[in-house]
């Protein structure tokens, strides 16, 4: 007789379940593997938060760009004009401290940043050309190309004439270049004729600082000298002084030497465009 399965002990339970026990087949893990990929596969991905800025933050950046723009175009087109509508020359320096002695009638212009060193002339004017790069002078009937030197541009009366007076020059006129070396000059006639100029003075007579003194106060020299040359003299001396003579030359060194060595005085350059009388 058959005793109910109720009444089994454990270990007749265990035997049992032991007995009946089957090890899952191949198949059966493979089927757990693609299910677990498949549900790998069906998973969202997970959403990247995108950092935003707010709108109000994007407007301002981008009207500041618009402005800085703006600001960078309207330098690079603006204009310096410079015109002498006297009877006498006028004198000034260029943003790369060269310096400019404008004939009567006569005007330059030049972008302000000056990143070209190129003005642009009309009428008669004389250059001092501080050290650099190319430096170029234009005119409607040519152009003048140097590095660092003196020389005379005159563009009126339907011809062009160019003297060089220190260092080299080139000198072009409807595609024809010419090289000037010191004391050489050349005019270019309104029928292309070029005709050759020899200079002998150091300095041409329009910018030569010519001025006469009698018992004139040491300030008042010194203003005149300031405003021809393009300079700052910083006087220290205490005492009044005043000064006779006549002073000619296109040199500031040569116009200082006489003026100074008549009153017993020293200066000193301390730059290009800075004295000290003492």
């Amino acid at each position: 007789m058959k005793k109910d399965i109720t009444y089994q002990s454990i270990n007749q339970r265990i035997n049992q379940s032991v007995r009946y026990y089957r090890v899952p087949s191949t198949v059966e893990k493979d089927a757990a593997l693609n299910s677990l990929l498949n549900r790998i596969r069906e998973e969202k991905p997970r959403q990247t938060k995108v950092f935003s800025l707010p709108t109000w933050t994007r407007t301002v950046a981008a009207v500041a760009a618009v402005l800085v723009i703006a600001y960078i175009s309207g330098m690079l087109l603006t204009t310096q004009n410079f015109k002498n509508n006297g009877k006498d020359i006028a004198t000034f320096r260029l943003p790369d401290q060269s310096r400019v002695i404008l004939a009567s009638e006569s005007s330059v212009r030049f972008n302000k940043l000056f990143l070209n060193r190129k003005v642009n002339l009309k009428g008669k004017a004389y250059f001092e050309v501080a050290k650099g790069s190319k430096f170029q002078v234009g005119t409607s009937k040519g152009s003048v190309e140097v590095l660092g030197t003196r020389f005379t541009v005159d563009d009126r009366n339907d011809q062009m004439q160019v003297v060089c007076f220190e260092g080299k020059v080139k000198a072009t006129f409807k595609n024809e270049d010419v090289v000037l070396v010191p004391g050489a000059g050349i005019r270019f006639t309104p029928d292309q004729k070029q005709i050759p100029l020899n200079e002998k003075e150091e300095y041409p007579g329009f910018a030569r600082f010519s001025k006469e003194y009698n018992n004139a106060e040491l300030e008042t020299v010194i203003q005149d000298m300031e405003t021809f040359f393009g300079v700052q003299i910083d006087s220290r001396v205490k005492q009044p002084r005043y000064f006779s003579g006549t002073l000619n030359t296109g040199n500031l060194e040569t116009a200082l030497s006489i003026f100074t060595v008549s009153l017993q005085l020293e200066y000193k350059l301390q730059s290009d465009q800075s004295i000290i009388i003492y």
